[in-house]
């Protein structure tokens, strides 16, 4: 239920969107909100990057 609530509110196709494994560049910092507390934060960086046209 959470992969398609957050498939939903950022627009990106992907199949495991709590599998925790990120990796960025650092430039792409600046795209991300961290507001977002515990496990939110999986779903939050998703729609950052998404709205970021990462």
């Amino acid at each position: 239920m959470l992969d398609k609530a957050t498939k939903l509110n950022s627009g990106i196709h992907i199949t495991d969107t709590q599998s925790g494994f990120r990796a960025f560049s650092g430039h792409t910092y600046d795209a991300f909100r961290f507001k977002a507390d515990n496990l939110a934060i999986e779903s939050e960086m998703l729609t950052d990057t998404s709205k970021a046209g990462l």
